[in-house]
């Protein structure tokens, strides 16, 4: 009976171990690898002197042999622990710094049967492609066999992607014909592409030619550096029929303008927030430069023009890109981009750049909310980073003062003039915590401000927030959710806060209380 307890108490504890290092999201998995290496010990401890008593009555062993036996049967055991605990931490942080969030236990398990499959799959040779043909998008995509990876995903998006760019161009695609090359890694991409990497100063994740289509590999699972890709190239795809069936032409666009629109397409598509995109360095007058190669191996120039597309959408819409594109045949660039958003190319460019700066991350390391305060203020003052800004804006959000997280945060709105739909929408839902008063004088002054200036794209914006505040004010949850789940939505930024309010309200019926406690938790 003895014998029953002790392996069901050593079973038991072995399994808890193996469930937690699995789910348990970094940094707190680290002491899992404390646990899993004290185990050990004790284990090689009590063999010890289990082999040199002859027995241990605690574990119930009698005889040296028998000891030998349960020690070699629990050996392996707390040498899997121990490494599931090490490995595991280390895919936890590398899955933190690629997505900036843990993976539940099945999705770290479909990541490594994917690393088991590209193993599988890296055997395979250039001639062993298969090809699946999409009849809904007329495209055929190739794949190593049994490596079909992201394909069926990519194709069901084209359509979404397609309308994204036809609301932008205003062309529709008559002929889609296309072929999609999916490679599991950079090698047989590049053994499939000779000489690529002597003609660019820089190793692409993908690309698209006329002749061939599109081809695109992927290094990493986790990383969404091959979807981004794909979408990226495919923009291209539908520029390269919009200069064969129209008198726009690629001598006309600037290169740069066209690779941030293909930037901007596949941000919207995967859903990315453009507050990631903002590390950059200085302007580059992209317009004055030929070498579009050049300008991206100095100086990051995906970066900085997919954040001067996602700023002239916020300013003026599809409808404001789009302007853009066709007045190029008569217009210089610099001109309409000024023209749609009231700045120089220059300006209108780093409006947006609020940065990564290590001074600010720093910050996370106050666990004392006031001092991280004082030290975020200090940072701003020296500095005037925008992205310090945020910071102090919800670190009053986490010491419950609404009113001056709200200052704070449109403070940032007015001062980087960046003040649009999707953040007015937030300020809102931020003046709601402090009081329906409070968000009525707020909606006033911005329906005045926006009028003012015109804003269209906004305004449209205004009845949507004008019933969003009525049924708030009549605590009418059933109208709020149908607004989240019919308007909010639309707005690609606002995505997460649309569902956490969404799941807020339809899992518990105190809906303002849920609400706050996640606003308070909400990073802007």
């Amino acid at each position: 009976m003895k014998h029953t307890a002790v392996w069901a108490l050593f079973l038991t504890f072995s399994a808890v171990i193996l469930f937690l290092t699995f789910e348990v999201p970094p940094p707190a998995d680290r002491w899992l690898i404390w646990v899993s290496a004290g185990l050990g010990l004790a284990w090689l401890t009590a063999f010890i002197m289990t082999m040199a008593k002859g027995g241990n009555r605690f574990l119930a062993i009698r005889r040296r042999w028998s000891g030998l036996v349960f020690f070699l049967l629990t050996g392996p055991v707390i040498l899997i622990l121990f490494l599931s605990a090490v490995l595991n931490n280390a895919v936890n942080e590398e899955i933190y710094s690629l997505r900036g969030h843990a993976l539940s236990a099945s999705e770290k398990l479909e990541a490594f049967m994917y690393s088991y499959n590209h193993i599988e799959a890296m055997a395979g040779t250039i001639d062993d492609f298969s090809e699946w043909y999409s009849p809904a998008t007329g495209s055929t995509y190739r794949y190593l066999d049994g490596f079909k990876g992201p394909i069926e995903d990519w194709d069901e998006e084209v359509a979404e992607l397609e309308a994204m760019l036809t609301g932008i161009t205003g062309f529709e695609l008559r002929s889609r014909a296309l072929t999609v090359t999916y490679y599991p890694d950079a090698d047989s991409y590049r053994a499939a592409n000779p000489g690529l990497y002597d003609r660019m100063s820089w190793e692409p994740g993908g690309i698209y030619s006329a002749g061939s289509g599109i081809h695109v590999y992927e290094d990493v699972k986790l990383d969404t550096s091959a979807n981004h890709t794909f979408y990226h190239e495919y923009t291209h795809h539908f520029f390269h029929r919009i200069y064969d069936d129209t008198d726009l032409s690629a001598a006309i666009v600037p290169i740069w303008f066209e690779e941030g629109i293909a930037e901007f397409t596949a941000d919207t598509i995967l859903r990315s927030d453009p507050q990631e995109l903002r590390n950059y360095d200085s302007f580059v007058p992209f317009n004055e430069l030929e070498d579009w190669e050049t300008v991206n191996h100095d100086h990051d120039g995906y970066l900085q023009v997919r954040t001067l597309i996602h700023f002239l959408f916020q300013q003026s819409g599809y409808e404001g890109i789009g302007r853009v594109l066709a007045g190029l045949k008569e217009e210089n660039i610099a001109d309409l981009i000024r023209d749609e958003t009231g700045l120089a190319l220059e300006e209108a460019h780093l409006v947006l750049d609020s940065g990564s700066h290590e001074e600010v991350e720093e910050a996370m390391f106050y666990d004392d909310l006031s001092e991280r305060l004082a030290y975020l203020e200090g940072v701003y003052k020296e500095h005037g980073y925008s992205h310090a800004l945020h910071n102090i804006a919800n670190t009053y959000l986490d010491k419950g003062n609404y009113e001056k997280a709200y200052e704070v945060r449109q403070t940032y709105e007015t001062q980087f003039l960046i003040l649009n739909g999707g953040h007015y929408e937030e300020l809102l839902l931020l003046s709601l915590l402090i009081g329906s008063d409070k968000a009525a004088h707020f909606h006033e002054q911005m329906a005045d401000y926006l009028d003012r200036y015109n804003q269209e794209f906004y305004i449209q914006k205004l009845p949507f927030l004008e019933e969003l505040l009525t049924a708030w004010e009549a605590e009418d949850s059933a109208a709020i959710i149908e607004l989240l789940e019919n308007d909010l939505q639309l707005y690609r930024y606002d995505m997460a806060l649309a569902q956490h309010m969404l799941d807020a309200f339809q899992m518990d019926p105190d809906a303002e209380k849920r609400i706050k406690a996640f606003i308070k938790g909400y990073r802007f």
